[in-house]
C-alpha cells in the first residue's frame, strides 16, 4: 500500500522530477509500484546532451494490458531526487509514447514511496456506536444464532455417497488448517471420528484479504434433499407494507449460514473429507 508519494507542486501526482546529475536536467517520472523495471523511452533518452552507453538486453517487457514493448537496451543513469544523494539506477530504454515510468524499486531507494505494515493509531469509535455496543453488548457477541433447529430431510431410497478428500495445494495447507482450527473453536464445525454414511467433498475460496473460506460442495446431498416449498412474496405486496416508512436500513449478515443450527441428524449429513480428517457442520 503506497502511504505517500512526494513529488514537487508543479508536478501531478503521481509524477516526480527526477534530476539526472550528468546531463544536469530534470525528467518527470510516472511512480508504478506495479512496475518490475525502469522505464526511459527512446525519445526521452535522445533528448539527453551527454548519451550513456545502450547495453543489449535479453529481457522481455511486457505492459499491464500483456502488449510486449519493444526494447533496444539499457543504460546506468546517475539520478537524484530533491537534495538526496545522487544514485545508480537501470533504466530499459523502449520505444514508447508513454511517460518515463520509475519501478517499485528506485521509488523506494528514492524514497517517493513507503509501506505501512501496521496502523497504530486507529479511528476512535464514535460515543454513540460505543453506547450501542455497551448497552446492547450480548447481541455483539460470540456467532449470533437463530432459535430452533434447521432440518434437513431425504428422499426416500436416496442412496448416501463418500466422497475422497480433495488435494489442497501445498502453498495454502497452513491456512487450510488454521481455518479448520478457527472454525472447530468457534464451534461453527466438530471433529467427525465415527463412521458416516453421507462424507461430502469442499471448496475453497480465497477472500480479498488472503485468508480462505472453507465452502461444502454437497452436489450428491443436494441431489437427495427434500426440499419444502415457501412461497415468496411479490415486489408489490412488499411495498405495500413499507407504505408510509420513512426510515430504511440494509443489513448484511456475516457468515449468515453459521446462524442456522443444523439439529444431530441433519448436522452428521454435512459431513465433509479433508486431508486432516473429517469434520461436520453444526
Amino acid at each position: 500500500m503506497i502511504e505517500s508519494i512526494s513529488t514537487e507542486e508543479k508536478v501531478e501526482k503521481p509524477y516526480a522530477l527526477i534530476t539526472l546529475t550528468e546531463n544536469d536536467s530534470e525528467l518527470a517520472f510516472k511512480i508504478d509500484t506495479g512496475a518490475e523495471a525502469n522505464i526511459l523511452p527512446l525519445k526521452d533518452f535522445n533528448k539527453l546532451a551527454i548519451k550513456p552507453a545502450l547495453l543489449p538486453t535479453a529481457d522481455v517487457l511486457t505492459s499491464y494490458t500483456g502488449e510486449q514493448l519493444k526494447v533496444l537496451g539499457t543504460t546506468n543513469l546517475k539520478v537524484q531526487y530533491k537534495n538526496q544523494t545522487p544514485q545508480t539506477h537501470t533504466f530499459h530504454v523502449v520505444c514508447t509514447d508513454r511517460a518515463p515510468i520509475l519501478s517499485r524499486q528506485s521509488s523506494e531507494r528514492l524514497q517517493l514511496i513507503k509501506f505501512v505494515l501496521s496502523v497504530s493509531n486507529p479511528a476512535p469509535i464514535r460515543p454513540v456506536i460505543q453506547k450501542l455496543l455497551n448497552e446492547f453488548s450480548d447481541v455483539f457477541e460470540g456467532i449470533g444464532t437463530l432459535p430452533g433447529t434447521c432440518n434437513i430431510y431425504l428422499k426416500e431410497g436416496a442412496i448416501p455417497t463418500i466422497q475422497p478428500p480433495k488435494r489442497v495445494p501445498f502453498a495454502l495447507q497452513a491456512k487450510f488448517k488454521e481455518e479448520l482450527d478457527r472454525l472447530e473453536s468457534l464451534g461453527v464445525i466438530e471433529k467427525v471420528t465415527k463412521p458416516t454414511q453421507w462424507v461430502n467433498s469442499l471448496v475453497l475460496v480465497r477472500k480479498a484479504d488472503g485468508s480462505l473460506r472453507i465452502c461444502l460442495d454437497p452436489v450428491d446431498l443436494n441431489r437427495a434433499i427434500e426440499r419444502p416449498h415457501y412461497p415468496i412474496p411479490l415486489f408489490d405486496e412488499v411495498a405495500a407494507k413499507c407504505k408510509g416508512a420513512k426510515k430504511f436500513f440494509k443489513m448484511d449478515a456475516r457468515n449468515g449460514y453459521w446462524s442456522m443450527v443444523l439439529d444431530k441428524p441433519s448436522s452428521e449429513l454435512t459431513t465433509f473429507n479433508t486431508m486432516y480428517g473429517r469434520y461436520k457442520w453444526n
